[in-house]
């Protein structure tokens, strides 16, 4: 696995995060716009955060970024650079390209729920972007997709390269029927880029999907993150905790259990997470 993997654009220079255990050396990470001298970033395994997969019984991956840190740290590093469906954790991207297309003008805009039930009971009503975000509603983003077409969406998908960049033949369902596929570096690349404002979006797209992710608070920390659940497959969640002038960027994907609950899964995934992050410091549980 030594190859580059992912390209960040930070400030005006790229920035290659290589895989894990890979040994090539890349620039650091920086929000000055001056030029300065590229540093090596810090890239290692992790078998410590096995501990908390095993309490979970998960299998899975695990990937903590930290630019002031110059480091990035991997539980399962070829897992890591494995791609998958991103399932509902495209509603990042889905939402950034709503906004910018007019498919909403906004968070509030609210679209009328067609009258058929689903299996969660939240998605059978009427709601606007911001509520549909948290409640995680496929119908709704369904809609927001298909009022941005295709020729928009893949305009979006290839400028920015998100995943292997590949819609398949329903607009509304490549990022649910293994079309698109993502690893969880590349997703940490999106994060890092939408945090420092270097997507080709408007501001103010970029300011109300970084307002809808907010998940939780404490103090003067605030964690951003989605969730995803790719059928009975695989499940995710991915976000970054902004603490002071500091950041951290996560994302961790497990198997899905045969059988599972979705509310286990849940917990699950957002355990080994929290633990991980309150062990560090970084966010409390």
């Amino acid at each position: 696995m030594n190859r580059l993997h992912m390209v960040v654009l930070v400030a005006s220079s790229a920035v290659l995060l290589a895989s894990c255990n890979d040994s090539s050396k890349a620039p650091r990470p920086t929000d000055n716009a001056e030029q300065v001298a590229p540093q090596p970033i810090e890239r290692s395994e992790q078998p410590d955060f096995q501990r908390y997969f095993d309490e979970m019984h998960s299998h899975g991956t695990f990937v903590l970024y930290s630019p002031a840190e110059n480091r990035m740290e991997c539980y399962n590093s070829a897992r890591a650079d494995s791609a998958y469906t991103p399932a509902s954790t495209f509603k990042i991207f889905n939402s950034l390209v709503a906004l910018e297309t007019g498919a909403v003008r906004s968070e509030h805009d609210t679209i009328a729920w067609d009258g058929v039930a689903r299996w969660r009971e939240e998605w059978n009503k009427s709601q606007d972007m911001s509520e549909a975000f948290k409640n995680s509603t496929v119908w709704f983003y369904q809609e927001l997709a298909r009022r941005a077409g295709r020729q928009r969406m893949q305009h979006y998908i290839d400028t920015v390269g998100y995943g292997n960049r590949t819609i398949g033949e329903k607009i509304d369902m490549f990022w649910l029927d293994e079309s698109m596929k993502i690893t969880a570096l590349q997703q940490i690349d999106l994060l890092v880029r939408l945090h420092n404002n270097q997507l080709p979006f408007s501001q103010r797209t970029m300011d109300i999907v970084k307002d809808i992710m907010i998940n939780d608070k404490a103090g003067n920390a605030t964690l951003r993150a989605k969730t995803g659940t790719a059928a009975s497959d695989i499940c995710w969640w991915v976000g970054y905790v902004e603490k002071g002038t500091e950041v951290w960027y996560f994302a961790i994907n497990l198997d899905i259990k045969k059988d599972e609950k979705i509310e286990d899964t849940i917990t699950r995934r957002k355990a080994i997470v929290r633990r991980i992050l309150a062990d560090r410091g970084i966010f409390p549980l």
